[in-house]
């Protein structure tokens, strides 16, 4: 592969990163749609499929492919009702995550309290940080769905930032070898 066929590539890729970022940063909530309805639609091929085989073989079925037929029907069912409404899934992961962090801070307070009492020097400094976790865990409960805005948005931002930057750093890289090249000419 030669030098401008990578660097047509490169420009390419950055380009299609460029407006997925801007997509993820302008419209999160039909970003976090897509990506559900992209795992939904790979679980209910998938299920359909291996249940589709299995019908195809029904003579050769084990008792350990009982195992696979629920799984299948789990994958289905799972899938649809991603279809039905596609942020659920989004937003139970991020309840899961609240609840980590309600019960993580929970507890950490309650082992500052036991170190407090011994004349822990800067207590007060964990206590503040135990309780914004505490206040983030609380609020991701409560509004999961933002909190997947905000993180689909960050990750917009980053693909924009990084493709600019690659942008940028391959101009310079170019213009590196062009002085390189006339230099070896030279």
């Amino acid at each position: 592969m030669n030098f401008k066929m990578i660097k047509w590539d490169s420009n390419i890729n950055n380009l299609v990163f460029l407006a997925l970022g801007i997509l993820l940063l302008i419209f999160p909530e039909l970003s976090m749609n897509t990506a559900s309805y992209l795992i939904a639609s790979v679980l209910l091929i998938s299920g359909v499929n291996y249940l589709f085989r299995m019908y195809k073989n029904k003579d050769s079925i084990t008792n350990g492919d009982i195992l696979y037929l629920i799984i299948s029907i789990g994958a289905i069912v799972l899938s649809i009702s991603i279809f039905v409404s596609p942020l659920w899934i989004i937003n139970l992961i991020n309840i899961l995550l609240g609840v980590i962090l309600i019960i993580s801070s929970i507890i950490n307070l309650k082992n500052l309290i036991s170190f407090k009492k011994n004349r822990t020097k800067s207590w007060y400094v964990y206590l503040v940080i135990i309780l914004l976790i505490l206040i983030a865990g609380i609020i991701i409960v409560i509004k999961p769905i933002s909190l997947a805005k905000i993180i689909v948005q960050i990750a917009g931002v980053a693909l924009i930032i990084n493709s600019l930057s690659t942008y940028f750093l391959s101009r310079k890289i170019n213009k590196f070898l062009l002085i390189e090249n006339k230099n070896s000419d030279n």
